[in-house]
């Protein structure tokens, strides 16, 4: 728990550290909104079995985004999906996505239409099953706090509307599994025995097999009013693994309506 405290603490001051000189030449824009995400979604927990749970996510997400002369990117997402495998007749386990992510971005590049931004990022990600049918005394999960590469590729086109792809890969990570034995009988379900294991033994991985891709792609046009969407489509791909634990995979396809507040 203490190495996620450290981390948190080193993004917060490099926030500050990273910090522009004010120049009144650079037009400063912030934009809120909120989305809303559905798909596909392929989870494997390799702790309780070798099959492959599919069903469908519902996630809610709130972005701020603050430009000057860089970006600046907060996002705070939480979905949710009904699971099961291919031998189940009905959806019958849960699993919950809590997602915090900050981003830091510097203009690299701008040319013609073309603007990319590269830079640092950070993601807290909860990701917490409860199957059950199979394991009805114990919750499974792998949360992760990563330290991370951050791109955002930006291009206009001939109609004056944007298309903006944000790809990010970790290049820390510090992961927590629960045990592949767990020889107590049922978990403590009280508010800080799930906290507990939630940060149970957290593993450092740097540049390694626990990985994660998060890419995601909006179609950006001048509305004729406040209500009317844009598009976008993320594609989420972790897979996390430690000493003590058996990895947990998983694969989202979603796409997303989203609005400017």
């Amino acid at each position: 728990m203490k190495h996620f405290c450290y981390l948190l603490i080193l993004l917060t001051l490099s926030r500050f550290s990273y910090a522009q000189e004010s120049d009144p030449h650079i037009k400063v824009k912030r934009v809120k909104s909120i989305e809303f995400r559905t798909g596909f979604v392929q989870q494997k927990e390799g702790n309780l079995h070798n099959k492959v749970f599919n069903g469908i996510n519902y996630t809610f997400l709130y972005s701020n985004t603050l430009q000057k002369k860089n970006l600046s990117l907060l996002n705070i997402a939480i979905g949710n999906a009904h699971l099961k495998t291919e031998i189940e007749k009905s959806f019958s386990s849960a699993l919950v996505n809590i997602d915090l992510d900050y981003h830091y971005l510097f203009k690299v590049y701008q040319k013609n239409k073309w603007e990319i931004h590269s830079g640092i990022g950070s993601n807290l990600n909860y990701n917490i099953g409860y199957y059950w049918i199979w394991d009805e005394s114990h919750l499974y999960w792998a949360n992760f706090l990563s330290l991370n590469f951050s791109q955002r590729f930006s291009y206009e086109t001939n109609n004056n509307n944007r298309i903006v792809l944000d790809f990010s890969v970790p290049l820390f990570l510090f992961l927590s599994r629960p045990e592949n034995e767990r020889n107590y009988k049922i978990d403590d379900f009280s508010f800080s025995g799930i906290i507990n294991s939630f940060h149970y033994q957290p593993e450092t991985r740097f540049l390694t097999n626990s990985n994660f891709i998060n890419i995601s792609m909006e179609y950006r046009y001048l509305r004729k009013n406040s209500f009317q969407p844009f598009l976008s489509y993320s594609f989420n791909y972790f897979n996390l693994e430690t000493p003590y634990s058996n990895s947990a995979k998983s694969i989202q396809h979603l796409v997303g309506l989203k609005w400017d507040l």
